[in-house]
């Protein structure tokens, strides 16, 4: 899903290599689901993205009950 939603391929190989990239599709699968935009698709996996490496930064581990909530794609409405 994250082909069909950036064209450029080296934002497509980062989000993959982000601590949250396993999941990334399914979140991405699951928003597209939902109805939301392309943009607001791309700024959803980019701030997911972002979130992972400030986790990481911070010193923690993200945990396989976060990784899960994103493949699940049971993330809170309010993002």
């Amino acid at each position: 899903m994250l082909e069909h939603t950036f064209v450029r391929t080296g934002v497509i190989a980062r989000l993959r290599r982000s601590p949250l990239g396993p999941y990334l599709d399914s979140l991405a699968i699951a928003l597209h689901r939902e109805g939301y935009a392309p943009s607001s698709i791309q700024r959803f996996l980019c701030a997911a993205e972002q979130f992972a490496h400030w986790v990481h930064g911070q010193g923690y581990g993200l945990s396989d009950s976060i990784g899960e909530i994103f493949y699940a794609g049971e993330c809170p409405h309010s993002i």
